[in-house]
């Protein structure tokens, strides 16, 4: 044989190259994964961690086992997700070698067949674990089966492909690495325990709910309403303040003096596109009012009555101070020549406008005016609230043994209500109407006295007729010294400052414990919930006022429930559990924090698999995982 193959020596090492060859081809060809578009003999790294090289196959059968089938999958980063997902997993295996925690094949075979396929959801994206079909013991159901036949070979090697683009054997590695650091996380979340003390703390924390009423008392309402707004004091104010007032100038636009301009209108809607009859019966409409203003009359009533503008009719037609840089050319132009006190018809794209100038701002009174309206708007405020507060003292709490207290309740008892019943309503409403009427009191005593405008000309009274001459509604002589339709005076208007919907007035929060918050739309809830939470039936008035997100507050407490043990005792086993499974939770976030900063610098990620595409989003059909190439 030896001899053979030396006679036939160029021959056989031809032959021999050629199997070679082929056998190298079959290799490729048909090793695991030899259908996937990215399929190489050398790996094609990711990420590095302390060295170990993350694989390009790895990453993407990551992606999809994080984003699953559905079409609702959330709106992720699913790329950043994989990568961050992979790099987690890796230091998890260390910590597994490190535990001496192990995972046999049976042990990954039992758990397919359960339909158990386990993802790493990495510690940034955990709260949206859930909304990813992840659940908190980090597998997502698949089934690789019927009912009849849980588990089916062909199934599952064809939803393995579909899913991941993996062959049963790497999907079946790859579980074998995500059920260690599942395993690690599992230990980790089993050493938290929570004790009775600290479950009933928690629990009563929970559990123990104040109702108030407070009261809001807002520096803006304050520095629009009862500030003086004459050029004198704003100017004090500046020379005062003049660092501050100098900080300001230079940071505005050097090429436009600054200048601040109150007006308010009355708008008569009118298009230019609309009959001639009809806009000069706008213009007309316009031209009266502007007549009686300057009579005298009252704007705010006129634009109230009048006004087209939703924007400020209910605001007497103002608008606040501003440059006027917003207004349509012909208004600007108009606000810009009159003088304060002075008024005009406008005409604009809207209509007609009756437009009268309030006040006028220029140069270092302009700049310092938001300042002092600021400053001292919230110094009018806290003094507001602390005399409201001082008014308060001994009419809140409201006692029932008081005699008119008691003889409210007793009448209240006289329509059926029983003595508890009958005691908190006149206690509720009679508090309610102690707070109003010192918040009335106090903004009477504060507000700005107002102009009074001029008298109207009235036409001359006509010649009375002879009391035989009058006549009844019947048209009988009416009786002596009286006649028909005398119309009572009017009412004066209310004041501005009584109308403002940022009035100081009672509002009432419903139920909220520790962690509520009682006043809607308030962004920093917190002070006003301590202070409700110290004050007692006893005490139930905060003898300072509270300030949270710029305003001020007085909280009063309504209602008090404190959690009881026999509550607790009905609801602590699900609290338990719950909180067991929140703390359990933090301890895994804080446990993968803690090793990704143990990493350092010692990882190094390829920053094109983590860019955030939108076809890799979710939603939409799952396509097959190698459609799809990072950006490079």
């Amino acid at each position: 044989m030896l001899d053979m193959f030396r006679k036939r020596g160029v021959a056989s090492v031809v032959y021999s190259g050629l199997m070679a060859a082929m056998a190298v081809i079959f290799i490729i060809q048909f090793r695991p994964g030899a259908n996937s578009q990215t399929s190489s003999l050398t790996k094609k790294c990711v990420a590095k961690v302390r060295g170990e090289c993350i694989d390009d196959k790895d990453w993407r059968a990551q992606r999809y086992l994080l984003r699953g089938y559905g079409e609702q999958a959330p709106a992720l980063n699913y790329n950043k997700m994989a990568v961050d997902s992979l790099i987690e997993r890796t230091l998890l295996e260390n910590e597994a070698k490190r535990l001496g925690v192990r995972v046999s094949d049976d042990d990954v075979m039992q758990e397919i067949i359960r339909y158990k396929v386990y993802v790493h959801v990495p510690a940034v994206a955990r709260g949206q674990a859930r909304m990813l079909g992840i659940n908190d013991a980090g597998f997502r159901g698949i089934a690789f089966g019927t009912k009849e036949n849980p588990f089916e070979q062909q199934t599952y090697e064809k939803a393995v492909r579909n899913l991941t683009g993996q062959t049963p054997a790497e999907f079946e590695d790859n579980q074998q690495h995500e059920l260690l650091a599942a395993r690690v996380l599992q230990l980790v979340a089993e050493r938290v325990r929570v004790s009775d003390d600290e479950v009933w703390a928690q629990y009563a924390n929970d559990r123990t709910t104040v109702t108030t009423r407070y009261v809001r008392f807002s520096p803006k309402y304050f520095g629009e309403r009862f500030v003086p707004q004459d050029l004198a004091s704003i100017e004090k104010w500046a020379a005062d303040h003049k660092a501050e007032v100098d900080a300001k100038a230079t940071a505005l636009p050097k090429d436009k003096p600054p200048k601040l301009i109150k007006a308010r209108h009355i708008l008569i809607a009118s298009k230019k596109d609309e009959p001639a009859d009809k806009r000069a019966e706008a213009k007309k409409k316009a031209e009266e009012l502007l007549a009686e203003v300057r009579a005298g009359a009252d704007f705010a009533k006129l634009a109230k009555d009048d006004s087209a503008d939703p924007g400020s009719k209910d605001n007497g037609g103002e608008y606040d101070w501003n440059d006027g840089s917003q207004y349509v050319p012909e208004y600007q132009k108009s606000i810009n020549e009159l003088k304060p006190g002075e008024a005009n018809v406008t005409e604009t794209q809207f209509g007609y406008h009756v437009i009268q100038v309030v006040g006028r701002l220029d140069g270092t009174a302009a700049v310092a005016y938001p300042l002092y309206v600021q400053a001292k708007g919230d110094e009018l405020a806290k003094a507001a609230a602390d005399r409201v507060s001082q008014a308060l003292v001994g009419k809140v709490p409201v006692k029932a043994d008081e005699p008119a207290v008691k003889a409210k309740i007793d009448e209240a008892k006289k329509s059926g209500k029983q003595e508890a019943e009958a005691t908190q309503q006149v206690i509720d409403d009679e508090t309610k109407q102690r707070v109003d009427a010192a918040i009335t009191e106090v903004l009477k005593s504060m507000a700005p006295s107002e102009p009074k405008p001029a008298a109207a000309p009235k036409p001359a009274p006509a010649a009375a007729a002879p009391a035989s001459q009058k006549k009844d509604d019947k048209g009988a002589p009416a009786p002596s010294g009286e006649t028909k339709d005398e119309a009572a005076p009017a009412a004066p208007p209310l004041p501005a400052w009584e109308t403002d919907e940022r009035r100081p007035r009672v509002e009432e929060s419903s139920a909220v414990n520790a962690s509520g918050s009682p006043v809607n739309g308030l962004e920093d809830q917190q002070p006003i919930v301590q202070a409700a939470f110290k004050l007692t039936p006893g005490a139930p008035l905060t003898a300072a006022p509270v300030k949270a997100s710029g305003d001020y507050f007085l909280v009063i407490l309504r209602d008090r429930h404190d959690a009881t043990k026999e509550e607790f005792t009905k609801d602590r086993a699900p609290y338990v559990a719950g909180m067991l499974a929140k703390k359990r939770e933090d301890a895994v976030v804080n446990f993968l924090n803690d090793l990704r900063e143990s990493l350092g610098k010692d990882v190094w990620i390829d920053q094109s698999y983590v860019a955030d595409e939108k076809k890799q989003q979710g939603g939409g059909e799952q396509s097959s995982p190698y459609e799809d190439e990072p950006s490079q």
